[in-house]
């Protein structure tokens, strides 16, 4: 008799334990996707650099329109950091990027560097940027 209630505890025993394992376990179709934490691959960051020199006048005006662009745009996506670089201070980073000509912006994505060819605007800048983040 003894042995049939050891038997008897032990197979109610293990129905719990089995139940319990089971109810536990995650159901991989309630799973819900969450954006809180992003992959290093989602997050896009970029540089934008402006490299100029105080004598010059068109640096000046470009100046102007890049504080206020700064100021003004809001990336959705990626993240832009603006840099200046003054080249007579810093003239071997000038030297670097191979700047021959006053103001130069540059935009650095994945190593590789886009120049800004335009007459300096905050939509040309936006347009500038939007456009290489687009590209893989």
């Amino acid at each position: 008799m003894n042995w049939k209630l050891t038997l008897l505890l032990l197979i109610v025993f293990a129905g719990i334990s089995y139940y319990i394992y089971k109810s536990k376990q995650l159901d991989p179709n309630r799973f819900i996707p969450n954006d809180e934490f992003k992959s290093i691959e989602q997050v896009k960051e970029v540089e934008l650099m402006l490299f100029s020199v105080d004598w010059c006048p068109h640096c000046f005006t470009t100046r102007k329109v890049w504080d206020s662009f700064k100021s003004s745009y809001k990336p959705e996506g990626y993240i832009v950091t603006y840099v200046e670089i003054d080249c007579d201070k810093y003239t071997n980073t000038a030297d670097s990027y191979n700047i021959s000509e006053y103001p130069t912006i540059i935009l650095v994505k994945n190593d590789i560097k886009y120049i800004y060819d335009a007459e300096i605007s905050s939509d040309s800048l936006e347009l500038f940027i939007n456009t290489v983040m687009k590209q893989k």
